[in-house]
């Protein structure tokens, strides 16, 4: 039994496996020229790199193009639900309880701050060129690292201009 497991997964590791060779996998622009990787790297904020917790009944991420490479989601079925659909606003998730008397609240991260929605998260990519909010509602709780926490029913936090 171990031997046709071991020949399969060697079959496998070969099958997936990749020479190296970079030749043929350069791009270029409209115009020719090649592009560098430097010319691919998408302004960010550096305004969520600070460690921080946000703590909501319902928490809104919206920002440019290059926010999911941003923000890390953990979906627990069947406790959550998630929509995935393009709009007219930009691509969009929605993760939301299935439950409400659940106990298993959605966590994510935007860079280093951690998001806590106890019934809803709401992320938004928008085309064109827009800063990264962050909306909290319902009891919420925030805390920036070296900072006193905040208390409030909502909040909203803008993110600095990309660099």
């Amino acid at each position: 039994m171990r031997a046709p497991l071991l020949a399969c997964l060697s079959l496998f590791l070969v099958a997936c496996g990749s020479t190296g060779s970079t030749e043929g996998n350069t791009s270029s622009s409209p115009n020719g020229e090649p592009i560098s990787a430097e010319d691919l790297i998408i302004p960010w904020t550096p305004s969520f790199t600070r460690g921080a917790l946000l703590i909501a009944d319902e928490i809104r991420v919206e920002g440019p193009k290059g926010l999911l490479e941003h923000i890390a989601t953990r979906v627990v079925e069947p406790h959550h639900r998630q929509l995935v659909e393009t709009t007219p606003d930009g691509f969009q998730q929605i993760v939301e309880l299935v439950d409400p008397n659940s106990e298993v609240e959605i966590r994510s991260h935007l860079d280093s701050m951690q998001l806590v929605a106890v019934r809803r998260l709401t992320i938004l990519e928008r085309p064109g060129d827009v800063r990264v909010k962050v909306q909290a509602v319902g009891r919420v709780y925030y805390k920036r690292d070296g900072q006193d926490a905040v208390e409030r029913q909502s909040i909203e936090l803008t993110g600095a201009e990309p660099q």
